[in-house]
């Protein structure tokens, strides 16, 4: 076992690889919801403050081949959805297949969903393909290879890379459900009214509101002078602070 391995080495476990939380999950023992380790994994996520999630273990919720749809995961699932996983890692299906997105229910949820990966085609037969469910984005039963996976701070990208000889390719990048709000939109800067006097009020950030002028007259009271606006002065009795325009760079 992983010396990650925690919960007294039930096959359930979870570390951290950079921005992202990495959850091992064991499909072969109970997981029905109260299960001990529903219970454990809904504490771990509890704790996780990483960006992004990633959860494995064999037997897929959602699947296009021959053990799909697999509801007793469920529980697994309800959980990773309700803290905002961003993707579930399977097998046992004998082929490459991705989906996009969805909830626990196999409904469509661009924003919050789950990405699965099923991916069982690294040596023993191919399996046939069975109904191409909801949300399944691709699936390919006749390629042997392997999934290769990058993880950044908010997103990732993944690829599937076919044994030689073979051409099937497929690849795709996400963001993470906890990398995807919006920045906040800068506010647009009020127009400050002139100053006492005449001339420009600056308004740079932080200068704001401050009652700083510059004018063509000299009585400037900003300290930077037209520094900000690239109109640069030498310095005058009337504006000292002002900044001399620096010399040229010399070349030898």
């Amino acid at each position: 076992m992983d010396n990650n391995c925690t919960s007294g080495c039930k096959g359930y476990y979870s570390y951290n690889l950079g921005a992202w939380h990495i959850i091992v999950l064991n499909s072969e023992i109970s997981v029905r919801k109260g299960s001990e380790q529903e219970q454990w994994l809904r504490s771990d996520l509890a704790a996780n403050s990483n960006v992004c999630t990633l959860a494995y273990w064999r037997r897929p919720l959602f699947s296009s081949g021959r053990h799909g749809n697999n509801s007793s995961m469920k529980p697994l699932w309800e959980a990773l959805y309700e803290y905002g996983a961003d993707v579930a890692l399977n097998g046992q299906d004998h082929h490459y297949e991705v989906f996009n997105p969805q909830d626990p229910n196999g409904n469509a949820d661009p924003d919050k969903g789950i990405r699965e990966f099923v991916v069982d085609a690294g040596g023993r037969g191919l399996y046939s393909m069975g109904s191409t469910r909801p949300n399944s984005a691709v699936c390919n039963n006749s390629t042997w290879g392997v999934l290769k996976l990058s993880l950044y701070s908010s997103s990732y990208d993944w690829e599937f890379v076919p044994i030689s000889g073979q051409s099937f390719r497929h690849s795709g990048k996400g963001t993470c459900v906890g990398g995807s709000t919006a920045p906040t939109p800068t506010q647009p800067r009020a127009t400050a009214p002139p100053a006492p006097g005449g001339g420009a009020v600056f308004s740079d950030d932080f200068e704001t509101n401050k009652g700083w002028t510059t004018n063509p007259n000299g009585n400037d009271t900003a300290t930077t002078d037209q520094w900000e606006r690239g109109i640069l002065r030498r310095p005058t009795r009337a504006a000292p602070n002002s900044l001399a325009r620096p010399p040229a760079a010399r070349t030898t």
